[in-house]
């Protein structure tokens, strides 16, 4: 069974929360909240991952029901970054598990709005679980309010917190540096909440109430610099804008008219579908002799379903079928490759440099171009595509990385296991050092 196109969902579940209880001596918080009840990776097979306990991992995007009240605007979401983190974090969709993006710095204003530094965030990230942006991307919050209403002083925490949504603004972006014209910027819309506890924002019903009690400038030009910025020719410019408040009744219906709500029966029909995708696709390494020609029918007849599924669904267990799992990562790799702007020549044999033409697409179509290969050219691509990534990593542009542990001091030593994406931008203030290793270095490519 493939994946069929997804539907829209329509229906919303409501919520009623109980927001508080006062203590005989003192005041106990009991925020709102909701606890994850695993599911995503529940099961028999390769698909069944658990911890160390043997408690079934949880999924932090999958596997919390969507609820939402259109009327009252509460809508539950699940940190991702609290407020004055020093570490940005984000959420990985196919393992459900945070990961280190970034340390921020002191940043001055690109912009030259806002005279002192940023460095950390006054508001906490949040994303609104199953509810993927327009960019395909989960939906992210901007969340105000005193962190012990948030996640009550522990992070992570596997659990959402339900908070109100006062507005949203449109947050561009040019990933490129060449963005001279206000529609080649990318745009996403990001709403802005805060705590229901929090008493000091009690009379904060909108944006423009919302300025009275926090320090929007300073939260503005943290958005607009946290993220990085563009070198273009030793000359440093802006790689995002937050512009155009939008009322909360029409921020909150725009995200989700025009993103993607995953629905319970979409989410198993996802499940099911994809890992039968990624059993057609190791037919590809059964061996070497032949690879050119399976390699090619795939590509050509089922690489949009692949794509789709490594986007949400890991694919076989590492822990229980490690080759399986390489194998399948490789040729993520190849359309990692593809998807950050380079073809393979087969008859170069090597990985060229694609361009865009007016209309925003590739020149060269790699499906066309791929008919040509042999065997050898065809399993020479997917080890040349990781060098081809470890070069990307450190020029600036876009690229991915694999993370088996997301490890150091400034995580929480999650398994990812998957390839997560970076804009590719530092922040000025950021040491200048090249990217680490874009993919473990004990791993090889075989067909054995």
């Amino acid at each position: 069974m493939y994946i069929c196109q997804f539907k829209k969902t329509t229906k919303f579940i409501f919520l009623l929360l109980a927001i508080f209880i006062v203590g005989c001596a003192t005041k106990k918080i009991v925020l709102p909240t909701s606890q994850v009840k695993p599911a995503w990776f529940s099961g028999e097979g390769n698909f069944n991952y658990l911890t160390y306990e043997g408690r079934v991992v949880p999924h932090l995007f999958f596997d919390f029901a969507p609820r939402m009240d259109m009327r009252t605007k509460l809508v539950d979401v699940f940190i991702t970054t609290p407020r004055d983190s020093e570490v940005h974090f984000e959420l990985d969709l196919v393992s459900g598990r945070i990961f280190k993006e970034r340390k921020f710095c002191k940043e001055k204003d690109i912009w030259n709005d806002y005279t002192s530094n940023v460095s950390t965030p006054n508001f906490s990230w949040a994303v609104i679980p199953r509810l993927l942006g327009r960019d395909g991307k989960p939906q992210r919050v901007a969340v105000f309010g005193d962190l012990k209403y948030l996640v009550d002083g522990s992070f992570p925490r596997e659990e959402t917190i339900q908070v109100q949504i006062i507005g949203g603004y449109i947050l561009k972006s040019c990933l490129t540096g060449l963005c001279d014209l206000n529609d080649d910027w990318n745009s996403e819309v990001i709403l802005i909440a805060k705590s229901m506890l929090d008493e000091s924002l009690q009379e904060v019903q909108g944006l423009n109430t919302l300025k009275k009690y926090v320090d929007w400038k300073y939260a503005k030009a943290f958005i607009e610099n946290s993220m990085g910025r563009n070198d273009v020719g030793r000359k440093l410019k802006g790689a995002y804008r937050l512009e155009s408040p939008i009322l909360p009744n029409r921020a909150l219906k725009y995200v989700i008219n025009s993103g993607h709500l995953f629905s319970n029966s979409e989410l198993q029909t996802l499940k099911t579908s994809c890992r039968k995708v990624y059993d057609d696709a190791l037919v590809i390494f059964r061996k070497e002799e032949g690879i050119s020609q399976r390699f090619i029918e795939f590509y050509r007849n089922h690489l949009d379903r692949f794509s789709l599924c490594r986007k949400y669904v890991r694919p076989f267990n590492i822990q229980k079928e490690k080759d399986k799992h390489w194998k399948l990562e490789y040729l993520t790799a190849f359309e990692n490759a593809v998807q950050t702007g380079y073809y393979f020549d087969c008859r170069l044999k090597t990985w060229v440099r694609n361009v865009r033409d007016s209309k925003g697409k590739f020149v060269v179509d790699q499906r066309k171009l791929i008919g040509g290969c042999r065997d050898r050219e065809i399993a020479a691509s997917f080890p040349a595509a990781i060098t081809l990534l470890s070069s990307a990593a450190n020029s600036g542009a876009p690229y991915y990385r694999y993370i088996e542990y997301d490890s150091g001091a400034d995580t929480f030593n999650q398994k990812i296991y998957n390839w997560v994406w970076s804009n590719g931008k530092k922040q000025s203030c950021a040491p200048d050092k090249e990217v680490g290793p874009i993919f473990p270095y004990d791993v090889r490519f075989n067909l054995k």
